[in-house]
């Protein structure tokens, strides 16, 4: 993996995780393809307008965690 795409994909993770705390379904709409889905690790798959929804309601509780990666 080149620097350059190292660089972008740690980019990208920040600003969907950003997106996440700060509960910002625009910009995570905009960064996640139309066809994104989440499978929760009981085996529970999600729709990318599904868990958007779940994230501007309050019902998901925002990650509190620091972004180091």
């Amino acid at each position: 993996m080149t620097v350059y795409v190292e660089a972008e994909l740690l980019s990208a993770y920040r600003s969907t995780y950003q997106g996440m705390v700060e509960r910002d379904t625009d910009l995570l709409d905009d960064l996640l393809a139309d066809d994104y889905t989440l499978t929760h690790m009981t085996g529970y798959t999600q729709s990318k307008t599904e868990w958007l929804a779940q994230i501007a309601s309050g019902e998901r509780p925002r990650n509190q965690n620091r972004a180091d990666a």
